[in-house]
């Protein structure tokens, strides 16, 4: 019977482990998922930035002399890397708050299933 209710014990530990492990790679493909989400917003919000820049110059060669063209274009080209450098830090933040809120999460979790295999032990 001690045995048979170790096995059982152990058959459980075994079974918490696995889940443990599936949610941790279920966690994994969420971060996947969220970073990737985060790349293509960087991407489109990248692009629609251009495309604003690019209409700008275009108007601003149509009403402004080349060397306020210049300077202009200059002004522009520096805003958009400013806001990219803006954008690309808070995906960064977001990116990084997540993770770890990912990790603490999962590590609490397997704390949790290894404190309830030790006490099934």
């Amino acid at each position: 019977e001690l045995n048979r209710i170790r096995s059982l014990a152990n058959e459980t530990a075994l079974q918490r482990e696995q889940e443990a492990k599936e949610e941790a790679q279920r966690k994994e493909r969420e971060t996947e998922m969220i970073r990737r989400d985060c790349e293509d917003t960087i991407k489109r919000v990248t692009q629609q930035i251009e495309m604003e820049a690019d209409a700008k110059i275009q108007h601003a060669m149509k009403e402004m002399s080349s060397e306020i063209f210049a300077a202009a274009s200059l002004e522009m080209e520096k805003n958009w890397h400013r806001r990219e450098d803006s954008l690309k830090e808070e995906v960064k933040l977001v990116l990084e708050s997540e993770l770890k809120r990912q990790h603490e999460k999962l590590a609490a979790h397997y704390e949790a299933v290894l404190y309830t295999k030790d006490c099934d032990m």
